[in-house]
């Protein structure tokens, strides 16, 4: 992946998301600001996320963590939260021209982690064992950025 990519990723993206879990009886939605920070000279973004209840605009997570693009189109998920736990999430991510796609240029990551690791200190909060991040970025034609972040879990 190209170092242009990575700077065009750049910023703080605003945007709606969803999500579900095992044991909720429904999905969820939440309101998101996801800032990512290039780190120079390296294929590494540091990416700080913030989430709300859509419903009614109280705080709901907070996370920070690394994106890294590997040569190969491949990406790492380097993510931590503040009750003890991470993850790794790997995965891929694709670009579509608005070209080919008769709409906005989209760029999609798409990861899971296979492993949720908590210290010895780990809240006992989370039954979570997997998760899927599906990560949408398009640019509108007015030039206007769109995020889309989709959080999937599992226990």
């Amino acid at each position: 992946m190209s170092s242009q990519l990575l700077d065009d990723l750049v910023g703080e993206w605003c945007g709606r998301g969803s999500g579900d879990f095992a044991t909720l009886e429904k999905d969820f939605a939440y309101t998101e600001t996801l800032t990512l920070t290039r780190i120079p000279g390296k294929p590494v973004l540091a990416v700080s996320q913030k989430t709300w209840s859509a419903d009614s605009g109280e705080p709901m997570h907070v996370e920070t963590g690394y994106w890294k693009v590997k040569p190969n189109g491949t990406v790492e998920l380097m993510i931590t939260h503040p009750f003890s736990e991470c993850e790794l999430c790997e995965g891929s991510l694709s670009i579509s021209d608005a070209t080919e796609e008769g709409g906005s240029p989209c760029s999609t990551i798409d990861a899971t982690c296979a492993q949720v690791l908590r210290s010895s200190e780990g809240s006992g909060l989370s039954a979570v064992r997997s998760t899927r991040r599906v990560i949408q970025v398009q640019r509108e034609p007015s030039s206007r950025l769109q995020l889309r972040y989709d959080m999937y879990m599992s226990t």
